[in-house]
């Protein structure tokens, strides 16, 4: 799980002067049923950032994710919540089998990588959401959409449809006004947005 010298000695000029070889060992280290052993895949320097991949096991030697992690770090990014450039790292991927979701793997996960990206000098954590992640990301992780006002759109939008097409006593219809924080936009709708741009800040 060492970074090779020539991803630290690039991290240092371009990230932070305090990285260190086993930054990535000492991150994706830490006691939970799925996180048995650990394995750094790949690490990769491209043109202007790191990628790196990581698959981790259960007590049986069963892969925990169904495909690795996948991270990058980007220095002077974008960044989506504040304007200007700085330091942003990039979730790709994290997908845990069934038996590995909703056990506090991935945050025991999430805490480590904060505390890690904190050090690097992250500025942002960004991604693109697919799936059941906007429901994760944005109720569980606390992350923020990219454009919340095409998101409140979208929301609007979902509420009519959901009125017109819906027709039973026992459930309640959705406001047709978007909810004044993001964490409180209703999971059904939520789960109906696909690559939905998210970021959360690295306090």
């Amino acid at each position: 799980m060492r970074l090779r010298g020539d991803v630290v000695e690039w991290l240092r000029v371009n990230v932070a002067a305090s990285v260190e070889f086993a930054d990535l060992d000492e991150t994706y280290t830490f006691e939970h049923a799925c996180n048995e052993a650990r394995d750094l895949v790949s690490q990769q320097l491209k043109n202007a950032y790191f990628q790196w991949l990581v698959q981790f096991a259960d007590r049986s030697s069963n892969w925990s994710l169904s495909q690795p992690l996948s991270r990058s770090v980007h220095p002077a990014c974008p960044l989506w919540g504040s304007g200007g450039s700085g330091t942003v790292v990039y979730n790709h991927a994290f997908y845990p089998i069934p038996a590995c979701q909703k056990c506090g793997f991935a945050t025991a996960l999430y805490a480590n990588e904060a505390r890690l990206y904190a050090r690097w000098g992250v500025r942002e954590i960004q991604m693109i959401a697919n799936d059941s992640g906007p429901v994760v990301w944005v109720k569980r992780f606390g992350f923020l959409p990219k454009d919340p006002f095409a998101l409140q759109e979208a929301y609007s939008t979902w509420a009519r449809k959901w009125r017109q097409t819906v027709d039973s006593e026992d459930m309640s219809p959705p406001s047709l006004t978007p909810p004044a924080f993001v964490m409180d936009y209703p999971e059904a709708f939520l789960k109906t947005m696909r690559g939905l741009f998210l970021y959360k800040v690295v306090s």
